[in-house]
């Protein structure tokens, strides 16, 4: 009864690449929801390092309602992060409570998937805290060709919670083997 994807990280920017990635995790949940009568999911964003967000965005998109997932902030303006179904497949039931897995390696494009699915009702986060790298990059081409990336912004959920630095988890799990037993245990409840 409970849906388990992990989303590794992902560094391409290539379009066929992205869909790829995105599409395997949406066949993934359909399978899985269609299959089984699924009363929560389990996220698991271990180890992922980040890469490109918008991929893992669009391929979490079946578990969760359309619209602003998060924001990044930069000089007073917010720009959205819009979720819009792809392939026209919502789970069964929306309103599922999603366990979302977090670690010391689960960085920046990693850290914004953990956001997009924080600040709904039905979410909580177990694991350690994250790397800290909830930021947006900005790239600066630099007199000599070489190429400087800063940070320009930071981000929110979807409830406009600010995530500056490191993600707490809601249910901090020092041993990274019980991570799951304890998700297991409050989507069973």
């Amino acid at each position: 009864s409970i849906g388990y994807i992990s989303l590794p990280t992902h560094l391409s920017m290539n379009e066929k690449d992205n869909f790829s990635y995105a599409d395997t995790l949406r066949k993934q949940i359909r399978l899985l929801d269609e299959k089984y009568s699924i009363k929560g999911w389990i996220v698991d964003l271990r180890g992922n390092g980040g890469g490109n967000m918008w991929p893992m965005l669009a391929g979490l998109n079946p578990i969760i309602e359309d619209g602003t997932v998060g924001y990044f902030v930069s000089k007073g303006k917010r720009i959205k992060w819009q979720s819009t179904s792809k392939n026209n497949y919502k789970c069964k039931n929306l309103h599922n409570k999603i366990a979302i897995l977090i670690d010391s390696l689960t960085g920046s494009s990693g850290e914004m998937a953990a956001i997009s699915l924080l600040g709904r009702e039905n979410s909580k986060s177990f694991g350690t805290k994250t790397s800290g790298y909830t930021t947006a990059n900005q790239n600066f081409k630099l007199s000599n060709g070489a190429m400087l990336f800063l940070a320009t912004a930071y981000c929110e959920d979807r409830t406009k919670k600010k995530y500056i630095g490191k993600i707490t988890p809601d249910v901090e799990v020092s041993d990274n083997t019980k991570t799951i037993t304890k998700s297991k245990e409050w989507l069973l409840e």
